[in-house]
């Protein structure tokens, strides 16, 4: 059965999506309410889901995605962020346990001697457990990356690829959207003519 073209067009102009202001604020937050990250989105422990939220929430807002498509790149954007800032804190992570390895070597080059020889002096003792404790912290924040800078850099294009891709697939959906929105019902451009 084929449908009768007046019929849908009839059916097309019956809905056209939120109207009011009140209407298109609610219609905005229903990918953070129902979307594929709102549930249960992709946080490891020590990250703020309201951090997460929010940023999710700024690029509905700043892109406006109205399509599938528009609210898949716009998690995309969201998910590259996320482990934009997670590949970050690794490097400095990784960055900082060098220097704290560094700074054990040269304070303290045998560490188990000068445990022995600082018996009576709280203060050295202290400050080797100080680093040996930094060094723990710092290795398991690090856990999760290669040691390799090599690989990380190559982590990190990979990243920023994929985000500079969704990022310029938003950008033309929204330029296209745009021309559509002042095109005619004939496709031809709307010009307002002046008396």
């Amino acid at each position: 059965m084929v449908a009768d073209p007046e019929i849908c067009r009839a059916n097309g102009k019956k809905s056209r999506g939120p109207v009011t202001q009140r209407g298109k604020s609610i219609a905005s937050g229903n990918s953070t309410r129902h979307g594929l990250l709102s549930i249960n989105p992709p946080l490891v422990m020590g990250e703020d889901l309201e951090v997460f939220q929010g940023f999710v929430q700024s690029l509905i807002d700043e892109y406006q995605p109205t399509t599938a498509t528009e609210k898949l790149l716009v998690q995309q954007v969201a998910m590259g962020w996320l482990k934009l800032n997670r590949l970050w804190q690794a490097e400095a992570a990784i960055a900082n346990l060098a220097i704290l390895r560094a700074e054990m070597n040269f304070k303290f080059p045998d560490a188990l001697q000068s445990l022995m020889d600082l018996g009576s002096d709280r203060t050295g003792g202290m400050e080797l457990k100080n680093l040996q404790a930094q060094i723990r912290q710092e290795e398991q924040k690090s856990l999760a990356l290669p040691q390799d800078t090599d690989k990380l850099a190559r982590y990190e294009r990979h990243i920023l690829k994929g985000l500079n891709q969704a990022l310029e697939n938003l950008a033309t959906i929204r330029q296209q959207r745009q021309n559509q929105d002042s095109m005619g019902s004939y496709g031809y451009k709307t010009v307002q003519l002046v008396k």
